[in-house]
């Protein structure tokens, strides 16, 4: 149950990440529909999410390890009892945060977007 608990706080926070970015993108592109935008973020940033599913997968292994495998016993203090899944939570929008950072692309996408149907719609230089 505890490996639940890790998987679904961690999963929180790269949502409140996620769910940040879709709303900012949103208030730079009002011309888009929330649909839209998550779309292109989803088709654009699909890397991003992967890799953060994948720090959930090692997070899961690593307390596994550490708390069944080499049974380091828990102590009963509360930073035991409610550590490791605000360090999930931690993890999750933070690690997040920084793999969107390092390769997101979505906002650069929508960006390029507007740019280029400025170009287009731009009128001539007049001499």
């Amino acid at each position: 149950m505890e490996y639940v608990l890790i998987l679904f706080f961690q999963s929180l926070g790269i949502g409140f990440h996620v769910m940040q970015k879709v709303v900012t993108l949103g208030d730079k592109f009002p011309e888009k529909t929330v649909r839209q935008i998550f779309l292109t973020f989803w088709q654009e940033d699909w890397d991003t999410l992967t890799i953060s599913g994948l720090i959930v997968l090692l997070d899961a292994g690593v307390h596994y390890v550490v708390f069944d495998f080499l049974h380091i016993p828990l102590n009963p203090e509360w930073y035991w009892q409610v550590g490791p899944f605000a360090i999930a939570l931690v993890l999750g929008y933070a690690g997040q945060r920084l793999i969107y950072k390092w390769f997101g692309s979505a906002e650069k996408f929508l960006d390029n977007q507007v740019t280029s149907r400025i170009e287009v719609n731009k009128p001539p230089i007049q001499p």
